[in-house]
């Protein structure tokens, strides 16, 4: 997509005045915001409009029990085609982990992601932890296919040069006003993407790195904006102990958030499209002297752009056609939600830790539940819902683990009093947690072939690659000795393990349990048939022309 393509994009407004009607508006309220001063200027107004951990939701989806599919990039398109169309001072912005997460992304490894970014104009992005799923050489190359910058103030290569496709800033310049915009990723990214992809990188501490860059923009810009993808605490250390930023737009978290902090606007817009942020200002002597901020929902009443629904056209052509093979069916909801897998057992834990145990024929198997990214539902199952569960190129691995790395990998997992992608999904044996002690000696006992735990004794632990390799906090696992590498990636050890099995319903059997849980309650279901008188195959009863029956 060519920028002369991108200046095309224009709002068809036929349709979208009814979705304009509709719209809640939520967090709606004003705040003067001081920067430094550059005086003598006129009021300007400016508007802000900002996205971030997409996870490569280009195509509109439908939340577990929710009614209606929401989001896609082409309502969004034409969103902000209608807000810019009032408004030139707009400024489109990402906070990351935006091109790696679903089929349509990842089988094009982002491309099909930049290319409807193109079209939609975005003047910024900064890198996401996830955004090196594809490993450094593919993330330059969708650095070279943006055409606009993916910022990353503080990564580093190792030798402290710069990577030159990762800027540290950029100033966006509408009509006359100019805005510095800082990137700076999570210090986390070699835990939370695989440690390969960063090998050669280093994150640097994004304070002074931070203080850098507006002592350099400060009298070069109007107002400066953070554009971080970082959990909270890093962001408040930023805003903290650095003045001079007047608006941090954030990704990480999955939260919609709008609050003010240390005289400074902190936004989010939540995950995968669901919402567009907004956020008008006006500014005056480098002052924000008023601004208002909404989350818009992204819903149906809202139309499609046509131009981004051409791009995305042939990338969906390609995908479906391989994805839409049925490889078995789920005889019960196999549980992948986010706050279930990264906190608790569930049937799909098991399911992959299964999978991964019986592939390599290890005691025992240990899969992150930030690994397992979506839910199943009852019936026919195919490589697309797999491969939308399983998105990340990990291939099966076993390991040679003490008792004691076990003991230490399990505490790593439950370390975390909020759900956590570390939290482990284990097949081949059970552990209690006891959540209120502290950090570090949360564990309480670990079975293993109906024995406690040996810590001296040496078990094969199948795992994944990402965390074989340290990934997730997962120190003790790199440390290993590496037994067998399988070649085959996670999601296709799934798919022929389904395959095999015809009809999945795995359960939750009190793998995991919290000290003072009781064992789960189990639903059996008995299936009966009788007076068969042999009729084991097919048969065309009297006056019938169809075949009934059968055990097959």
């Amino acid at each position: 997509m060519t920028k002369a393509t991108k200046r095309t994009l224009t709002w068809n407004g036929m349709l979208f005045l009814g979705a304009v009607v509709i719209i809640t508006l939520i967090g709606f309220s004003f705040h003067i915001i001081g920067i430094p001063p550059a005086a003598g200027s006129e009021p300007v107004a400016i508007t802000i409009l900002h996205t971030g951990d997409l996870h490569g939701h280009l195509d509109p989806f439908k939340p577990r029990r929710e009614a209606e599919y929401i989001g896609g990039m082409a309502r969004i398109a034409t969103l902000v085609n209608k807000i810019r169309a009032e408004q030139p001072k707009t400024i489109l912005l990402d906070g990351g982990d935006t091109i790696h997460g679903t089929n349509l992304a990842n089988m094009t490894s982002g491309e099909s992601v930049i290319s409807v970014m193109n079209a939609l104009g975005y003047d910024a992005m900064v890198v996401g932890n996830h955004d090196f799923n594809y490993g450094l050489d593919v993330l330059e190359k969708r650095a070279k296919q943006a055409e606009f910058p993916i910022l990353a103030a503080n990564v580093r290569f190792k030798n402290g040069d710069p990577v030159p496709f990762l800027p540290p800033y950029t100033i966006i310049k509408k009509e006359g006003l100019k805005i510095g915009v800082i990137g700076i990723t999570t210090t986390r990214t070699p835990w939370i993407t695989h440690p390969d992809n960063v090998a050669k990188l280093k994150f640097l501490d994004p304070v002074p790195v931070t203080q850098k860059y507006v002592a350099e923009l400060q009298d070069k810009v109007d107002m400066i904006v953070l554009l971080i993808h970082a959990g909270t605490e890093e962001e408040q250390r930023i805003i903290e102990k650095v003045p001079g930023i007047a608006i941090s737009v954030s990704a990480d978290t999955h939260e919609e958030r709008y609050v003010v902090k240390e005289r400074v606007i902190l936004v989010d817009s939540g995950e995968h499209g669901k919402v567009l942020g907004r956020l008008d200002g006006v500014l005056q002597d480098g002052t924000l002297i008023s601004h208002s901020h909404r989350f818009i929902p992204i819903t149906p009443v809202i139309e499609k752009y046509a131009a981004v629904e051409e791009i995305l056209a042939p990338y969906r052509a390609g995908m479906e056609e391989r994805l839409a093979e049925v490889v078995g069916i789920a005889a019960v909801m196999l549980d992948g939600e986010r706050e279930d897998i990264r906190s608790r057992e569930t049937n799909l834990g098991n399911l992959v830790a299964d999978v991964m145990r019986k592939r390599t024929g290890a005691d025992i198997a240990i899969q992150n539940g930030g690994g397992i990214r979506t839910s199943i539902d009852v019936g026919p199952i195919t490589l697309k819902e797999i491969f939308t569960v399983l998105p990340f190129d990990n291939y099966v691995v076993a390991l040679e683990l003490t008792g004691a790395q076990i003991w230490q990998a399990l505490e790593n997992g439950v370390g975390d009093v909020s759900p956590t992608g570390a939290f482990p999904q284990v097949s081949g044996m059970s552990f209690i947690f006891d959540p209120t002690r502290p950090c570090g000696d949360r564990v309480v006992e670990v079975i293993i072939g109906g024995k406690p735990l040996d810590m001296d004794r040496t078990y094969i632990v199948a795992t994944n690659c990402f965390l074989a390799a340290g990934g997730d906090m997962y120190a003790m696992m790199r440390e290993a000795r590496v037994v067998l590498k399988t070649g085959d990636f996670l999601r296709d050890a799934v798919a022929v393990y389904i395959r095999e099995k015809g009809i999945v319903r795995p359960e939750v059997e009190g793998r995991i349990r919290k000290k003072g849980q009781a064992a789960e309650t189990f639903h059996l279901t008995i299936v009966h048939a009788n007076d068969l008188h042999g009729r084991v195959d097919l048969f065309i009863r009297l006056g019938e022309i169809e075949t009934v029956g059968g055990l097959v």
